[in-house]
């Protein structure tokens, strides 16, 4: 299983290259609120409470 920093990276590259940031910062920035928002925050406590649950 990949860590964090791992995922992180990957999803911070993946804004860079689909969206042709250059800013590293801002690229993290973008992450960060999207995963600030309310259905990401349901979404990602769906996914825990399953994996907890062994689905």
């Amino acid at each position: 299983m990949e860590n964090l920093q791992n995922i992180l990276k990957y999803y911070i590259e993946g804004i860079m290259n689909d969206y042709e940031i250059k800013d590293r910062e801002k690229a993290e920035s973008i992450l960060a609120n999207a995963l600030q928002t309310e259905e990401a925050d349901v979404a990602i406590t769906e996914r825990i409470i399953n994996a907890m649950q062994g689905k």
